[in-house]
């Protein structure tokens, strides 16, 4: 029977949640206070706390203080965030007829949910299904699926996405009601419809089901949707998903995807087991990149995890692209070094390609080859030349702490970093920024299968082998930034960047921002003073170096010749204050972290972590519970799971890696199918 129209309108059969997890979402994970909590990025903020006071001001992206360059002085514009999961998903719901909201913000809190919630409580929404793709810690998900029961106590709550694949049984141990294993197309829409009809769930596959007495039913495998079959994204509704945005006025971040899964076999790595390779045919991919032309302006990601492989069909994709023209606005993709050669750059050019992520994981080829990562490290240099000669930007990223990691490997991985723009011609970096992450264990990566002290670790940055742990990773990290920082051609430390962008704008990915600035190279040598500056505060705090005076004016004259004018004397003012007690809260924070496995939760972090919780949740109740306990939310990870819901995990992550590693995948082939079938 269909719902009764409110005041508010009409009855909602689905709201589909798209969260992205803030950063006091990490915070309240003991894991990242442990690891990069105390070890990384305390001491990244005390070193921009105390060069921005020593430059006089913020250096933060704010409208009103424009940082430019060049005659015409063009400020840095940060897009807005519209994710492919969001539109994907209301394109679905649209189609079959049903009524839906969808909320995609960003980087929220997770009292904004709770007040977006509330605001549909009238329309009482059958179902409530979350995304967690963009979800890497637990306990800020359990916290947000209570948000849901206590805003929609009737709703059936809906669990899918990416978090299952990094920690099955934390996945399946969430308050839901319904849990989604594989891609949601084609069965989302059908969950939703058989709630609304008041049917039985159990025909549709891929579903984890929560019986009355708590225990889980699986309704058998589902098979992977091919993806020229799949409903192509609607973005007209784009602006009708919340927040609103308008296309006209906003510059739009925006996903596209022409392939799932992977062929290759990186051990540290779940594209393979989540999915078979799945690739769309060449003409169909043209079609569905072209459509994003109805979106005025926009960044677009091609999100297919090796889009350069197979390298005939990407070498063909831009061939066709750069017969229409090119795309419709700037694109950025993944890539493999081993992909990149003269003409692939140049046709990637010609396409519109303006930035490309390239995961090369380590500077050492024994460590690639532990990886199984199919790429040596002499391809680097060639193919990054080829980028800087057509004006293509790349953004590297490396693991440390793979298994087997030495002090000699990670000298390597710094080495290569220090040296990715040296010898290219002029002033111009072909890689503009890099990551050095400590390695992240995943259920469905294939080395937690071989490798012991992962299978029984802790997920969230708990890895633990004895010689290398998260913990000894995250001060690597620091290590790598202050030795590249002293490299004036080094790329930038990407964290830097998001640092200063999540204290201002709080974009969910900001380097695309700057990938088609018309000063491009410009912004990156600014940001390559900021990154110096702060790490050589670093480097006094954590390995004793004074500071050089006069590299540090040096620096100050650069950053500042950036603005357009001064800050008012009240900003300035404030800025003087707060970052003389920020490194003094940091260094605080740093010590309570540091000693917290031993000591338990300190008084500071107790303060904290209530008032947050009285922010998020609105209750002095749950603000009091925090502080007794040290817990963001009461309810315990899934070390606590029952065993079933934990055998249930380990079953479906070995069975995925034990099918991906036996598959036998004939590329040839899979593009010959996907191309034979023509475009609409």
């Amino acid at each position: 029977m269909a719902r009764e129209r409110t005041a508010y309108g009409e009855g909602l059969d689905a709201v589909v949640l798209v969260p992205f997890q803030p950063p006091s979402g990490h915070a309240i994970e003991p894991q990242y206070r442990n690891t990069l909590g105390s070890q990384f990025y305390p001491h990244m903020l005390a070193g921009y706390s105390e060069f921005a006071r020593f430059v006089g001001r913020d250096l933060l992206f704010r409208r009103d203080e424009p940082i430019g360059f060049g005659d015409a002085r063009a400020a840095l514009e940060f897009p807005v965030h519209r994710s492919l999961t969001a539109v994907a998903l209301a394109t679905l719901l649209e189609r079959a007829g049903l009524r839906w909201e969808v909320l995609d913000p960003g980087q929220q809190e997770l009292r904004w949910w709770r007040q977006q919630l509330e605001a549909l409580a009238p329309r009482r929404p059958r179902c409530v299904g979350i995304s967690t793709t963009f979800v890497l810690g637990g306990r800020w998900l359990r916290a947000l699926c209570a948000v849901v029961r206590a805003a929609l106590p009737d709703a059936t709550v809906i669990l899918g996405g990416y978090y299952y694949t990094s920690d099955a049984a934390d996945f399946l141990s969430m308050d839901a009601d319904v849990f989604c294993i594989g891609s949601g197309e084609g069965r989302f829409e059908r969950i939703v419809a058989c709630l609304r009809d008041g049917r039985a769930l159990d025909d549709i596959p891929g579903l984890y089901l929560r019986t009355a007495d708590g225990a889980l039913r699986s309704t058998g495998r589902a098979p992977e949707p091919a993806l020229d079959d799949l409903a192509a994204p609607d973005w007209s509704l784009a602006d009708r998903i919340a927040p609103r945005r308008d296309p006209a006025r906003d510059l739009l971040d925006v996903g596209i995807e022409t392939q799932r899964g992977c062929v290759f076999k990186c051990e540290f790595c779940t594209y393979r087991t989540l999915a078979p390779p799945n690739i769309m045919g060449v003409e169909l991919a043209v079609e569905r990149i072209m459509a994003t032309r109805s979106l005025p302006r926009a960044i677009l990601r091609l999100t297919d995890s090796t889009a350069t492989f197979p390298h005939a069909r990407w070498e063909s994709l831009m061939e066709a692209l750069a017969a229409r023209g090119g795309a419709p606005h700037p694109l950025w993709v993944y890539a493999r070094v081993s992909d990149i050669r003269e003409r692939t750059a140049a046709l990637m050019a010609a396409a519109g390609v303006r930035e490309v992520f390239i995961g090369q994981e380590s500077g050492d080829q024994r460590m690639l080859g532990l990886m199984r990562k199919g790429t040596h490290v002499s391809q680097v240099k060639p193919a990054l030349a080829a980028l800087q000669r057509h004006g293509i930007w790349a953004f590297m990223a490396f693991i440390h702490g793979f298994p087997g990691e030495t002090a000699e490997s990670l000298g390597n991985t710094r080495a290569l970093i220090a040296s990715l723009n040296e010898g290219l011609p002029g002033d111009r970096p072909a890689v503009a920024w890099y990551n050095a992450n400590p390695f992240l264990t995943q259920d469905f990566a294939s080395v937690t299968a071989k490798t012991d002290s992962i299978r029984k670790g802790v997920r969230y940055l708990g890895f633990d082998d004895g010689a290398n742990t998260s913990r000894r990773m995250s001060e690597e990290s620091a290590v790598t930034l202050m030795a590249t920082s002293r490299v004036p051609n080094a790329p930038v430390f990407v964290h830097v960047l998001t640092l200063l962008d999540s204290l201002s704008h709080a974009a969910v990915e900001p380097e695309p921002a700057v990938m088609n600035h018309p000063h491009r190279d410009d912004f990156w040598r600014w940001m390559k003073a900021v990154e110096r500056g702060i790490a050589i505060f670093m480097e006094r705090d954590l390995e004793g170096r004074a500071p050089d005076l006069a590299e540090l004016r040096r620096l100050r004259a650069r950053v500042q010749a950036a603005y357009t004018r001064p800050p008012s004397p009240q900003r300035r003012a404030l800025a003087q204050v707060t970052h003389r007690v920020l490194p003094l809260v940091g260094r605080y924070l740093r010590r309570e972290w540091s000693d917290e496995a031993r000591d338990g939760v300190g008084p500071v972090t107790r303060l904290g972590i209530a008032a947050l919780a009285l922010a998020d949740k609105g209750s002095l109740g749950a603000a009091v519970a925090s502080l007794r306990s040290g817990e963001y939310h009461p309810v315990p990870p899934a070390a606590t799971a029952p065993h079933e819901t934990r055998e249930a995990a380990w079953d479906l992550a070995a069975r995925a890696i034990d099918e991906a590693g036996a598959a036998s995948v004939d590329v040839t082939a899979l593009v010959r199918k996907a191309n034979a079938r023509k475009a609409p």
